[in-house]
């Protein structure tokens, strides 16, 4: 299973401001950053769009979650 990551979200926004990004996926600002700061998570449907428009895979915006998380030794 799977978690949004909203650093990763950060990290592959880099120099696109929040504002162009809500912008071109029609949310606020205020929504981005509440996603950036993993205070909300978006849809996936939402996910496979800010991949799109940031050009990169949707697993690319998200981490395993660590409860699901098969520990290895």
């Amino acid at each position: 299973m799977f978690v949004f990551s909203g650093r990763k979200l950060q990290r592959a926004r880099g120099e696109l401001p929040r504002e162009a990004l809500a912008l071109s996926v029609g949310v606020s600002a205020a929504a981005v950053a509440h996603w950036e700061a993993n205070r909300r998570s978006p849809s996936r449907a939402m996910i496979r769009q800010l991949a799109g428009e940031l050009g990169v895979e949707p697993r690319d915006l998200v981490d395993e979650d660590p409860m699901f998380a098969v520990v290895t030794s």
